[in-house]
Protein backbone atom coordinates (compact mmCIF):
# COMPACT_ATOMS: atom_id res chain seq x y z
CA UNK A 1 0.00 0.00 0.00
CA UNK A 2 0.85 3.61 -0.97
CA UNK A 3 1.70 5.63 2.09
CA UNK A 4 -0.60 8.34 0.59
CA UNK A 5 -3.63 7.09 -1.17
CA UNK A 6 -4.94 10.35 -2.65
CA UNK A 7 -4.56 13.71 -3.43
CA UNK A 8 -7.70 15.92 -4.39
CA UNK A 9 -9.47 19.33 -3.83
CA UNK A 10 -9.81 18.45 -0.05
CA UNK A 11 -6.19 17.92 0.61
CA UNK A 12 -4.34 14.19 0.71
CA UNK A 13 -5.02 11.16 2.94
CA UNK A 14 -2.80 9.36 4.78
CA UNK A 15 -2.56 5.61 4.43
CA UNK A 16 -2.42 4.38 8.50
CA UNK A 17 -1.45 0.93 7.40
CA UNK A 18 1.99 2.02 5.98
CA UNK A 19 4.53 0.81 8.28
CA UNK A 20 6.81 4.26 8.10
CA UNK A 21 3.86 6.29 7.91
CA UNK A 22 2.40 8.13 11.44
CA UNK A 23 4.74 5.82 12.73
CA UNK A 24 5.44 5.90 17.14
CA UNK A 25 7.83 8.97 17.79
CA UNK A 26 7.91 9.88 13.65
CA UNK A 27 8.22 13.42 13.43
CA UNK A 28 6.35 14.64 10.55
CA UNK A 29 5.18 17.84 8.36
CA UNK A 30 2.78 18.56 5.73
CA UNK A 31 1.42 21.72 3.71
CA UNK A 32 -1.30 22.43 1.60
CA UNK A 33 -2.30 25.53 0.28
CA UNK A 34 -5.44 26.29 -2.27
CA UNK A 35 -3.35 28.59 -5.28
CA UNK A 36 -6.80 28.72 -6.95
CA UNK A 37 -6.87 27.85 -10.35
CA UNK A 38 -4.64 30.56 -12.31
CA UNK A 39 -5.92 30.10 -15.86
CA UNK A 40 -9.53 30.99 -14.50
CA UNK A 41 -8.42 34.21 -12.35
CA UNK A 42 -9.55 37.07 -14.26
CA UNK A 43 -6.37 38.85 -13.93
CA UNK A 44 -4.22 36.81 -16.10
CA UNK A 45 -3.86 34.64 -19.21
CA UNK A 46 -2.20 31.66 -18.91
CA UNK A 47 -3.22 29.38 -21.91
CA UNK A 48 0.32 29.15 -22.37
CA UNK A 49 3.77 29.34 -21.90
CA UNK A 50 4.28 33.28 -23.55
CA UNK A 51 7.94 33.22 -22.83
CA UNK A 52 8.31 30.56 -25.41
CA UNK A 53 6.52 32.81 -27.88
CA UNK A 54 9.15 35.55 -27.50
CA UNK A 55 12.04 35.94 -29.98
CA UNK A 56 15.20 38.41 -29.61
CA UNK A 57 16.88 39.26 -33.03
CA UNK A 58 20.28 39.49 -31.11
CA UNK A 59 19.17 36.50 -28.64
CA UNK A 60 18.75 37.75 -24.82
CA UNK A 61 20.31 39.78 -22.22
CA UNK A 62 21.63 37.19 -19.78
CA UNK A 63 20.31 39.51 -16.58
CA UNK A 64 17.01 40.11 -18.63
CA UNK A 65 15.81 36.88 -20.02
CA UNK A 66 11.85 36.23 -21.95
CA UNK A 67 10.38 34.45 -18.78
CA UNK A 68 10.47 38.34 -17.30
CA UNK A 69 8.01 39.41 -19.23
CA UNK A 70 5.42 36.50 -18.33
CA UNK A 71 6.28 36.24 -14.30
CA UNK A 72 3.21 38.16 -13.35
CA UNK A 73 4.54 40.90 -12.35
CA UNK A 74 5.38 44.23 -14.28
CA UNK A 75 7.07 46.44 -11.24
CA UNK A 76 10.45 44.37 -10.86
CA UNK A 77 11.73 43.46 -14.11
CA UNK A 78 11.78 43.03 -17.55
CA UNK A 79 13.08 41.24 -21.22
CA UNK A 80 16.00 42.53 -22.98
CA UNK A 81 17.61 42.02 -25.99
CA UNK A 82 21.14 41.05 -25.82
CA UNK A 83 22.81 44.46 -26.75
CA UNK A 84 21.38 47.86 -28.25
CA UNK A 85 19.38 48.04 -31.43
CA UNK A 86 17.86 44.35 -30.51
CA UNK A 87 13.88 43.86 -31.43
CA UNK A 88 11.66 42.14 -29.32
CA UNK A 89 9.02 40.37 -31.38
CA UNK A 90 6.13 38.09 -29.78
CA UNK A 91 4.12 35.78 -31.84
CA UNK A 92 1.32 33.52 -30.23
CA UNK A 93 1.66 30.44 -31.67
CA UNK A 94 -2.33 31.20 -32.54
CA UNK A 95 -3.74 34.54 -33.00
CA UNK A 96 -4.94 35.92 -29.61
CA UNK A 97 -8.56 37.33 -30.20
CA UNK A 98 -9.52 40.71 -27.95
CA UNK A 99 -12.55 42.79 -28.06
CA UNK A 100 -11.32 45.93 -26.09
CA UNK A 101 -7.59 46.21 -25.91
CA UNK A 102 -4.06 44.88 -26.29
CA UNK A 103 -1.29 46.72 -24.12
CA UNK A 104 1.88 46.42 -23.54
CA UNK A 105 4.51 48.36 -20.95
CA UNK A 106 8.04 49.36 -21.48
CA UNK A 107 10.72 50.09 -18.64
CA UNK A 108 11.48 53.46 -20.93
CA UNK A 109 9.38 55.52 -23.33
CA UNK A 110 9.52 56.65 -26.75
CA UNK A 111 10.36 52.90 -27.81
CA UNK A 112 9.12 52.01 -31.46
CA UNK A 113 6.27 49.31 -31.68
CA UNK A 114 4.56 47.20 -34.43
CA UNK A 115 1.32 45.43 -34.44
CA UNK A 116 0.71 42.32 -36.44
CA UNK A 117 3.29 43.52 -38.63
CA UNK A 118 1.83 47.23 -39.22
CA UNK A 119 3.06 50.70 -39.43
CA UNK A 120 5.40 51.67 -37.02
CA UNK A 121 4.50 53.83 -33.82
CA UNK A 122 5.61 54.84 -30.95
CA UNK A 123 5.06 54.31 -27.19
CA UNK A 124 4.19 56.88 -24.65
CA UNK A 125 6.83 59.07 -23.37
CA UNK A 126 7.45 57.66 -20.00
CA UNK A 127 8.54 54.41 -19.61
CA UNK A 128 7.02 51.90 -16.56
CA UNK A 129 3.06 52.52 -18.22
CA UNK A 130 0.60 50.99 -20.16
CA UNK A 131 0.55 52.13 -24.07
CA UNK A 132 -2.45 51.28 -25.74
CA UNK A 133 -0.89 48.88 -29.05
CA UNK A 134 -4.44 48.66 -30.35
CA UNK A 135 -8.69 49.01 -29.23
CA UNK A 136 -11.94 47.56 -30.21
CA UNK A 137 -11.90 43.94 -31.33
CA UNK A 138 -9.87 42.12 -34.01
CA UNK A 139 -6.72 39.42 -33.48
CA UNK A 140 -3.38 39.44 -32.21
CA UNK A 141 -0.66 37.97 -34.62
CA UNK A 142 2.30 39.66 -33.43
CA UNK A 143 3.92 42.66 -31.42
CA UNK A 144 7.44 44.19 -32.12
CA UNK A 145 9.80 46.21 -29.96
CA UNK A 146 12.91 48.01 -30.81
CA UNK A 147 14.77 51.19 -30.83
CA UNK A 148 17.87 51.79 -32.57
CA UNK A 149 20.79 52.19 -30.22
CA UNK A 150 18.83 50.95 -27.05
CA UNK A 151 16.85 48.56 -25.54
CA UNK A 152 13.19 48.37 -25.58
CA UNK A 153 13.16 46.63 -22.49
CA UNK A 154 9.46 44.58 -22.43
CA UNK A 155 7.47 44.65 -18.81
CA UNK A 156 4.58 43.11 -19.69
CA UNK A 157 1.86 42.42 -22.33
CA UNK A 158 -1.86 42.35 -21.62
CA UNK A 159 -5.05 42.04 -23.67
CA UNK A 160 -8.78 42.61 -22.66
CA UNK A 161 -7.19 43.77 -19.56
CA UNK A 162 -5.60 40.39 -18.93
CA UNK A 163 -2.04 40.12 -18.01
CA UNK A 164 -0.16 37.76 -20.22
CA UNK A 165 1.03 35.15 -17.20
CA UNK A 166 3.23 32.13 -18.10
CA UNK A 167 1.06 28.66 -17.48
CA UNK A 168 2.18 27.04 -14.55
CA UNK A 169 3.45 30.66 -13.30
CA UNK A 170 1.82 31.49 -9.97
CA UNK A 171 2.76 35.35 -9.72
CA UNK A 172 3.54 36.99 -6.62
CA UNK A 173 0.63 38.54 -4.31
CA UNK A 174 -0.83 38.96 -1.12
CA UNK A 175 0.22 35.21 -0.49
CA UNK A 176 3.44 34.57 -1.59
CA UNK A 177 6.07 37.21 -2.26
CA UNK A 178 7.62 35.89 -4.93
CA UNK A 179 6.91 34.08 -8.25
CA UNK A 180 6.42 30.53 -8.58
CA UNK A 181 7.08 28.39 -11.35
CA UNK A 182 5.80 24.45 -10.68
Amino acid sequence: DPPITSFDANGFTVNGTYNQTNASGGSFVAWAWDAENLASNSAYNQSEVWTNRLTSSNGFHSNYPAANAFDGSVTDNQVEPASSGGVLTFTPSTAISYTTSVEFMLAGGNKNYSVNGGATQTSNSTGDTWTTAATGSGTLTSLAFWKPSDWPSLRGIRVDGKLLVDAGVIPAGSLNSSAYNQ
